[in-house]
């Protein structure tokens, strides 16, 4: 055989490999193109209401299907068990809007205040009404929810027996064997349980040895950085606050 034609031959078809090589490339880079996501950038609304997301013709929306923890499981979780977010999502994906949602896992815990209505149906505590509807509030139990609720317990007991501060939120406390879990520890082992400052009946979630253990504080060793929040349209009724008067109804409290 020819060497020089061998080599020609090699040369020649090393040139093909690559056009076809670079034709592939081009081919597939055009494809990727077309496809990208922000070509079709989603038309986000914050709503909880399908017809408003349809009005602005959304493809996604805000719609209030978070999970935020640090609210405490109870806050979040006890009025219904989760059915309401569930039929919120269902009614969205209906109507082909998708849920934008979260679990936060740090950031602020909340201690709204609450006015509790028993369930005859849910033998449990539930929330009547709370800081963003507190100008309604009608005489009932006034508590704090919050985190705290979920880490102070140490009964299993039922809901009815008001034998810890946190009674209102069983069964969504750490005891029960489907939401349960570890309690709160100080750095040296020590469990967080109780209140500060002889607050007994736990008025003042500032008090809580949960978050004297796990929020930050400042180098004086106080909480740092409490952040009050008031409802204005509740502020002309505050004498109806029995034991909690004086006291915000939202409490912001960060953690490390």
């Amino acid at each position: 055989m020819n060497l020089n034609r061998l080599v020609s031959i090699c040369h020649s078809a090393r040139r093909l490999a690559g056009c076809a090589l670079l034709a592939g490339i081009s081919g597939g880079a055009a494809t990727a193109l077309a496809a990208v996501w922000w070509d079709s950038f989603p038309r986000v609304v914050s709503t909880g209401s399908v017809a408003e997301g349809q009005a602005y013709s959304a493809t996604a929306a805000l719609n209030v299907v978070a999970n935020d923890p640090g609210w405490g499981l109870w806050f979040t979780y006890g009025n219904d068990s989760g059915v309401g977010a569930s039929n919120v999502r269902s009614s969205f994906e209906a109507a082909g809007i998708v849920s934008l949602s979260y679990n936060e896992g740090y950031g602020q815990p909340m201690a709204p205040i609450v006015e509790l209505v028993w369930s005859t149906s849910l033998q449990r505590w539930t929330t009547r009404h709370q800081f963003w509807n507190w100008q309604d509030y009608s005489n009932g139990p006034i508590v704090w929810a919050g985190a705290w609720s979920w880490f102070d317990s140490f009964t299993n007991d039922l809901p009815a027996n008001q034998t810890e501060a946190s009674y209102f939120a069983r069964p969504f406390t750490r005891m029960d064997a489907t939401f349960g879990g570890g309690p709160m520890l100080y750095p040296n082992g020590a469990i967080a349980t109780g209140f500060l400052n002889h607050d007994t009946y736990a008025t003042d979630p500032r008090n809580s040895r949960v978050y004297d253990a796990g929020a930050c504080k400042n180098i004086y060793g106080a909480l740092g950085d409490l952040d009050y929040s008031y409802n204005s349209l509740a502020s002309p009724r505050t004498n109806l606050m029995p034991e909690k008067s004086g006291f915000p109804p939202l409490v912001n409290t960060p953690v490390c």
